[in-house]
């Protein structure tokens, strides 16, 4: 099976922080990461991320502030990938709010998913590229979880750097 998903990166650059919620359901339970899910048939990536951050935090973003800084293939099993494509955005609307997928939303400081990314009960593989993607630079990642681990064990991380996406 494989599932395309978008995540999203609330950044507030004034204040120098990052808005995530602790997941509630489904891959990662638990663990803080920003608001995304599946996208839907016919969908395209900008509305998908769009439409879950309106549904899981409550606030309104526009497709074109989206800026995309990853994507990554991840690896749960022998017959289970999750492409995820991961944006961060500067401007919404609305204040962010816990809702039904995503519960105690906190607004990390950026120095700390920097430097310290593993204080942070983050999904193991996102403890390697958030430091990478808060240093401005762009990736295309693959992670192999051990299957069972609620992706907290890691067995294989490997990225590449790149300018851009050819999507």
């Amino acid at each position: 099976m494989k599932l395309v998903c978008t995540v999203v990166f609330l950044l507030n650059e004034e204040e120098q922080k990052i808005y995530m919620g602790r997941k509630t359901q489904k891959i990662g339970v638990g663990k803080f990461t920003g608001p995304g899910g599946k996208r839907q048939e016919g969908e395209t990536l900008t509305a998908c991320a769009a439409r879950e951050v309106k549904e899981e935090v409550g606030v309104t973003i526009k497709e074109s502030d989206l800026e995309k800084v990853a994507v990554i293939s991840f690896h749960n099993g022998p017959d289970f990938e999750v492409v995820v494509h991961f944006f961060l955005v500067t401007k919404w609307s609305g204040q962010p709010r816990d809702g039904d997928e995503m519960k105690q939303g906190t607004w990390f400081p950026l120095w700390r998913l920097r430097w310290f990314p593993w204080s942070v009960k983050m999904m193991a593989a996102d403890r390697r590229f958030m430091p990478l993607l808060l240093s401005g630079r762009k990736i295309i990642g693959w992670a192999t979880y051990r299957e069972g681990s609620n992706q907290g064990r890691l067995l294989h991380w490997h990225h590449q750097i790149v300018e851009k996406f050819d999507d």
